[in-house]
């Protein structure tokens, strides 16, 4: 019959394999990915500081920009308190409620 003690050094054991596996596809990940990875997420904080800025820089208040982007109140205005983020759609949502439009942004090479 198995002890406590065992099963707790059992669920270690396999919680322990677990996570030097997980440790070692993150140490596999190249260089390019982990820099593609960070890059995104500059990308999405940068994203959300300039929804947040064409929001206050429109002069509405967030339950008219909410509405004509058909989300919640609530959402924007805890996204201007950052309070919390916006997912990927309601940001387009509401992009397109300001007339904004995504776009890459210029290359610095041809300039």
């Amino acid at each position: 019959m198995e002890t406590q003690h065992d099963s707790r050094a059992v669920a270690g054991g396999v919680i322990g394999a677990k996570l030097d596996k997980l440790a070692g596809l993150l140490r596999s990940q190249s260089a390019g990915q982990v820099a593609r990875f960070n890059q995104a997420m500059a990308g999405q904080a940068m994203l959300g500081e300039q929804l947040r800025e064409a929001i206050e820089a429109s002069g509405l208040t967030a339950y008219r920009i909410a509405k004509a982007a058909g989300i919640r109140p609530e959402m924007i205005s805890r996204f201007l308190n950052r309070e919390r983020d916006l997912t990927l759609e309601s940001a387009g949502k509401v992009a397109a409620a300001l007339r904004l439009e995504l776009r890459p942004e210029s290359s610095r090479k041809g300039r």
